[in-house]
Order: C-alpha cells, then structure tokens, then sequence
C-alpha cells in the first residue's frame, strides 16, 4: 500500500489541478494506529485527502469553503479504525500494524 500510495501521489503532483478545484493528496490508510498518532487536523485549504486501503479507495473529507466545521483527516482514519474487526484493531493498536 504504501508504495502504490507514493506511485500515486508522484501521478497526481503532475497533473496541475485547474483554477479552483483543489488538489487530491494520496495516503495509506490503516498502516497505523490513528488513536495514538499525531492528529492531522483540518484539511489544508485546496486539498482533498486520498485514503488507500488494499483496494479500497476513500475520498475525503472535502475541503470546507470557509465555513465552520471543515472536514478532519484524523477523525476520518479514526472513524475508520473504529468500525474495523477486533483483530485488524488489535494489530493496529498494539504496534504490530
């Protein structure tokens, strides 16, 4: 995933995003824990997050327009991490992600 996530974020830095549309930015998903990394934060202003898990590809949260209550990365991958079965959580949770 990870090396496919880079493969994917070379490939999106050489497409010029048109005039206001914002800028996709690729990242694995569930590489580690989410409870005890260092929180992303709002989404950077132009950017939409691109979460990479085997398959599965989830877009977002979408860039907020200025507005209160802009989308968090973090609350995303935590979320995410949430909803997963017992033993990809253990994994995750106990280093051995």
């Amino acid at each position: 995933a990870r090396r496919f996530t880079a493969a994917l974020r070379d490939a999106l830095d050489e497409i010029a995003a048109p005039a206001g549309r914002p800028t996709a930015t690729a990242a694995p998903l569930g590489v580690r824990d989410a409870y005890t990394d260092d929180p992303a934060g709002p989404v950077p202003g132009g950017h939409v997050p691109v979460h990479l898990y085997g398959r599965q590809v989830l877009v977002g949260p979408w860039p907020g327009d200025g507005g209160p209550a802009a989308g968090c990365a973090s609350c995303l991958t935590r979320r995410w991490q949430g909803v997963r079965s017992v033993s990809l959580r253990e994994g995750l949770e106990r280093g051995s992600g």
